[in-house]
């Protein structure tokens, strides 16, 4: 996915969460970008506010393509849907109840999602509410793959001007 084909989802998603009122939050690999990481993005993540989920995912139509559903794997124990919107892969998660993996400790760990704590960050050109960055390089401390690895040694340099 390219960076313009990036902004355009973000916007309509953006747009989609301001109308129903959503409290959310922007992670993974885009929350890095917000704080200056320059990996190329794989797919966008959002955590969502469990109280407007199936709102947000009702608007989003036919564009959802999996899910709503519980998923678990070796990393995450989540609800997540899958999006797909022009090409680009959209994954909102309901935050109440996400759980990651953190490998270094061994344990499940609470996502622990406070949207009150989100800082506004400048994306893509997009004004999104992004998880702070300490507990982003918390969670992908833990879940240490290398993907998170490379991201933590981004966020962990000073950073860009």
């Amino acid at each position: 996915m390219t960076d313009d084909q990036a902004s355009e989802a973000l916007r309509w998603i953006a747009g989609i969460l301001r109308h129903v009122g959503a409290k959310y939050q922007v992670v993974g690999g885009l929350a890095v970008r917000a704080y200056g990481g320059t990996r190329e993005l794989v797919d966008l993540d959002l955590y969502v506010e469990s109280a407007r989920y199936t709102e947000v995912i009702d608007r989003v139509g036919d564009a959802c393509v999996w899910g709503p559903e519980e998923y678990q794997d070796a990393m995450w124990d989540l609800r997540f849907a899958k999006i797909d919107w022009g090409g680009v892969r959209i994954e909102v998660a309901e935050a109440d109840g996400a759980r990651y993996f953190d490998r270094l400790r061994g344990v499940w760990t609470d996502q622990e999602v406070d949207f009150a704590r989100s800082e506004e960050r400048k994306v893509l050109g997009v004004t999104l509410p992004v998880m702070p960055r300490e507990q982003v390089v918390s969670y992908k401390r833990g879940l240490d793959r290398e993907v998170d690895r490379l991201d933590v040694q981004e966020l962990e340099e000073e950073p860009k001007s």
